[in-house]
């Protein structure tokens, strides 16, 4: 055949019905038949003339879907490079004026049956076969199939035989990038070893079986070997709801939820964005989690008595209240039970009136069955956003775990703007009562690091597992729990972990020097222990300075994270204005960055994540050449500036918190020494006024040594006339003021 080119427009007007007119145009989406056979005799004698002549190419034209609704992705092969699926959206579809192409055959007349995609009716804009319109008449969902009536003049049908099925015809990837029909009269065999169909064999689909003397006995749209032919088979009309019994049945199975948090804390002044990033980097997922007093999600009724809920582990640290939406009228409270250490769920457990019994749910991984795709999203207070959409399930894939999953159908559902906020849960067709076959799983993709200098934030990936699976988790054992993700009291919500060692960042010179490229990656990874606190649980466990702590692998896991720290993550490089400090306005004072380096440092903060309290096994590179790994339990880290308890003098105008050890080492100081810092200050307060600044330090009040926010309570009970003396790093004054009554006020 000579391949002739055409514009675009050609290729929409200029089909015919024969297949090899149809690959006479280039630039189009070609179809090419080969005949899987057993034998040489076989593919030499091709296919009979009468099934390329009833072969032809059936075209829909699709329309944009609403926004906001799902989307559907037409996904293609699994790609060999990265494993998934790939393909467009029905909008880009729309957008770009291009039809979705498949194979049909003409079984009457004026019929033809074809694959059906269950694409939306609304987004469908017209159908065509050939270069003549056709409409859908039946959908034969079971068997992935759907009957076309076309109009013009009758067309010469395929003769069915009732034989059973011994070769399979399908589309050959090979001819559709060639531009060339493989499959005439004298086709050769396709490359590879072809194979006679055996029962329960998986078909490429769409395909065209036939019997051993080649003669068609039916169809496979689904995959499989099982000939499908339309006439007496089980069918529905085109405009037949088949998604309102999946709805009904959704009702049962998922809840609306809503969360509610206490406020966060405040920012004390020179707590920058650093430091906040820092204390939240292992907790929340976007920015937003941070501050969110309210959260509306979902949940899965896994028992009828506990919930799993869809919510980022940055949620839990100041959870107060679960509201679950049972029914339009029925909102009651849920009580946490736990968190999990995989998956972004927390279970929570309904009050025992509530318990109603649920349709079990069946175990074992549903396939090559018609089904339904429950898309919800949250949509306010007890409310959820729910579309459904007909699927075919395909053979699941092994994946985390080993569990079957329906990656396929994960991959080809989509959202305009909100798929990180909603989820699919795959229903039966047709039964109102019936459970889910399918739920979502955020599956959580550990870190391979920790510690601030990359690839040290989690990942997390949702995937369709059999729904029984998911259920599972409702009473999983110990080991599934994260005993760090819980509602905590405000005073412990930013408690970051701490092994006791004062660590200095690994380079390429260091680690050379060491003899240590291989091991640390050129220096990338590893880092230096400089020094180990007393009584730390590094102290305990004989950890010595100088030794470089290489991996860490926390408590129930089996991967190791490389310790990789920056050189810049200590902070509070650049100098403090401290000879400038009484020529800024005060109202500019809450912006100044603290003078000493945060004590919050990323390693710290993903303890804390970890959890206080729990343990890793430290591996560490001796500086002999040997190797010692250590098991150490997280300790919750000495108080830093940031949390240090701080006491309001309303009077003089300014707050003033504990001298922690970061802010000791900073200025010089020993344990004993008194005085209490300058944290905030009330710009034209009494204070200020005289001439307090930011970061000084109070050592006593009208001669009295100041060491806790007790004692400055005490001491500043009354108004009057104050002295205090102040030190700004080594330099000493005494500031007096008479405090206001701020009871009058």
């Amino acid at each position: 055949m000579k391949d002739t080119e055409c514009s675009l427009k050609k290729v929409h007007e200029g089909y015919g019905t024969g297949v090899g007119r149809v690959l006479r145009v280039s630039m189009a989406v070609t179809l090419g038949l080969v005949v899987g056979c057993a034998s040489s005799r076989a593919g030499r004698g091709g296919l009979p003339a009468a099934c390329d002549a009833a072969t032809v190419l059936v075209a829909y034209r699709l329309r944009a879907g609403e926004p906001g609704e799902p989307n559907l992705q037409i996904s293609g092969e699994r790609c060999p490079n990265c494993g998934g699926y790939h393909g467009d959206s029905l909008d880009m579809y729309a957008k770009t004026q291009r039809s979705h192409f498949a194979p049909g055959y003409f079984v009457a007349p004026e019929w033809v049956v074809t694959e059906d995609f269950f694409l939306p009716a609304a987004q469908i804009a017209g159908v065509t076969v050939g270069d003549r319109p056709a409409t859908i008449e039946r959908r034969f969902p079971d068997r992935k199939a759907m009957l076309l009536r076309v109009a013009g003049a009758p067309h010469a049908p395929l003769k069915m035989a009732a034989g059973k099925p011994a070769y399979a015809a399908s589309a050959n990837p090979q001819a559709m990038i060639r531009n060339r029909l493989l499959a005439p009269a004298r086709a050769e065999p396709p490359s590879g070893a072809p194979a006679r169909l055996v029962p329960g064999a998986v078909v490429a689909s769409p395909a065209l079986l036939l019997d051993a003397r080649l003669r068609p006995v039916g169809f496979s749209f689904d995959g499989s070997g099982e000939p499908f032919v339309p006439q007496g088979a089980v069918s529905v009309a085109p405009d037949a709801d088949l998604a309102a019994p999946a709805v009904a049945a959704a009702a049962r199975f998922i809840v609306p939820v809503t969360l509610a948090f206490r406020s966060p804390k405040k920012a004390r002044a020179g707590d920058d964005d650093f430091s906040r990033y820092v204390r939240y980097r292992f907790r929340a997922s976007d920015e937003a989690d941070n501050d969110a007093t309210v959260r509306h999600t979902f949940a899965f009724r896994a028992t009828s008595s506990r919930l799993l809920v869809y919510a980022p582990p940055s949620c839990l640290a100041r959870l107060e209240t679960i509201t679950a939406y049972l029914s339009p009228s029925n909102a009651v409270c849920a009580t946490f039970a736990h968190a999990y250490r995989q998956v972004e769920l927390f279970a929570a457990d309904l009050p025992a009136a509530q318990a109603s019994p649920l349709p079990a749910i069946v175990p074992g991984a549903a396939a090559r069955r018609a089904a339904v795709a429950v898309v919800v999203a949250p949509e306010g207070r007890g409310r959820l956003d729910i579309h459904a959409l007909p699927v075919f399930l395909t053979a699941p894939t092994p994946a985390w775990r080993d569990y079957p999953v329906q990656e396929a159908i994960g991959a080809s559902l989509v959202s305009h703007d909100r798929a990180s906020e909603s989820g699919v849960f795959i229903f039966p067709l047709g039964d109102p009562a019936a459970a889910p076959l399918y739920a979502p799983a955020p599956v959580i993709r550990p870190a391979n690091a920790i510690g601030g200098g990359g690839y040290d934030s989690d990942d997390c990936e949702t995937l369709l597992i059999p729904a029984a699976m998911l259920a599972a988790f409702a009473h999983a054992p110990a080991s599934e729990v994260n005993p760090a993700l819980k509602p905590l009291p405000s005073d412990k919500e930013d408690v970051s972990g701490w092994l006791g060692m004062d660590l200095q960042p690994l380079t390429r010179e260091l680690a050379e020097a060491r003899s240590m490229l291989g091991a640390t990656d050129g220096g990338r990874f590893g880092a230096i222990v400089a020094s180990v606190a007393k009584g730390s649980p590094a102290a305990v466990a004989g950890i010595q300075s100088g030794w470089v702590l290489h991996t860490l692998t926390p408590e129930g896991s089996v991967c190791p994270l490389s310790v990789w720290l920056e050189e810049n993550d200590s902070g509070g490089e650049e100098r403090f204005p401290w000879d400038q400090l009484d020529e800024i306005p005060p109202q500019y004072f809450s912006r100044l960055p603290t003078p000493w380096p945060p004590a919050v440092t990323p390693f710290n903060a993903a303890l804390g994540a970890l959890g206080v309290g729990s343990t890793v096994t430290a591996r560490f590179l001796l500086p002999d050449g040997s190797r010692r790994s250590n098991v150490l339990a997280i300790a919750e880290a000495p108080l830093s500036y940031v949390n240090a308890p701080a006491q309001v003098w309303k009077g003089a105008g300014v707050t003033l918190c504990a001298l922690t050890q970061d802010v000791r080492d900073y200025l010089g100081l020993g344990p004993d020494a008194p005085g209490l810092v300058v944290c905030a200050v009330e710009p034209g307060g009494a204070a200020v006024t005289a001439g307090l600044r930011p970061y000084e330090l109070v050592t006593h009040i009208n001669g009295t040594p100041l060491r806790s926010s007790e004692e400055l309570a005490a001491l500043t009970a009354r108004a009057g006339a104050y002295r205090l003396n102040v030190t700004r790093m080594t330099a000493s004054r005494v500031v007096s003021f008479t405090s206001r009554d701020p009871t009058k006020e």
